[in-house]
């Protein structure tokens, strides 16, 4: 008689096994898909907020920049200056960039003359030219808008840096001439990186990273992981159709997931810069 009902009993009890499994396993998909949902949505709006940021920074460096190209009276004591070369004018001129350097977080300022030679440099550190600049200030473009150099380092310098280069030009009764260019050098370590680098929530393993795509491979700015003992950016190959950046070089955006450069599983939300050759991915 025991034998008898420790069928049913046995199948029940299976049954009753493979419900609850079933259920655990289903409320398990239900949070995962939950919790993939909600960290897409903050993915997305931090990475938003994260380029409204850089757009927002960008305008104020602009802003910065119109207090030299719209400033006549700075212009009159600079055309002079280039001309004559005089130490009483270069003086003024200092006195000038210094005050604006106390005020302003930019590394240093240069002025050039309109055959595109460095005149005067604050504070003076013997800079030179490097190839990036050289071709800003040659470029017909940069003698009509103010610019905002790609990421580079100079000949000289391995460190990276910005430069906004800031056309002058002299107003005349019936015409403007074109006086030389104001550069304002912008250390991204100070002004840049911590911008990107913040998020807003707390998190252990979250990241923003900015790249650019050059030739095969992808460039790295805003990471540590990717510099060498010199500062310079490490360049890593763009292979892995699972990676999250060479899908971005392929121009995937919005919601993604693949592996980061720690070869890790990670969701990811992908956005291009505006008016930028640059991509941002949170991840």
């Amino acid at each position: 008689m025991n034998r008898s009902l420790s069928l049913p009993v046995v199948l029940s009890f299976l049954l009753f096994t493979l419900l609850v499994v079933a259920g655990a396993l289903y409320y398990y998909r239900i949070q995962k898909e939950k919790i993939i949902s909600d960290k897409e949505k903050e993915l997305q709006a931090i990475v938003n907020l994260k380029v409204d940021e850089i757009v927002q920074w960008g305008n104020e460096r602009i802003a910065d920049a119109s207090l030299f190209k719209d400033n006549q009276f700075l212009i009159s004591e600079i055309v002079p200056y280039f001309r004559n070369n005089r130490e009483d004018e270069e003086r003024e001129l200092v006195g000038y960039l210094k005050s604006f350097l106390e005020n302003k977080n930019y590394q240093s300022i240069l002025l050039i003359d309109p055959e595109f030679n460095l005149r005067l440099e604050y504070p003076e550190n013997n800079y030179i030219m490097g190839a990036s600049l050289e071709k800003y200030i040659h470029n017909p473009e940069s003698k009509e808008n103010i610019n905002i150099s790609d990421l580079h380092s100079s000949d000289a310098d391995s460190s990276q840096h910005l430069d906004m280069v800031v056309p002058l030009y002299r107003a005349q009764k019936n015409d403007s001439l074109f006086a030389g260019y104001v550069v304002l050098r912008i250390d991204p370590e100070e002004m840049l990186f911590p911008l990107i680098n913040s998020w807003p929530v707390p998190s252990k393993s979250s990241e923003i990273m900015i790249f650019r795509k050059e030739g095969d491979s992808l460039l790295f700015f805003n990471n540590s992981v990717f510099r060498n003992a010199a500062g310079q950016v490490m360049v890593l190959p763009d292979n892995s159709s699972n990676n999250l950046c060479a899908k971005a070089a392929s121009g995937v955006t919005g919601f993604t997931e693949g592996t980061d450069y720690r070869n890790m599983p990670v969701i990811a939300y992908i956005s291009r810069l505006r008016n930028s050759p640059w991509s941002m991915i949170g991840k």
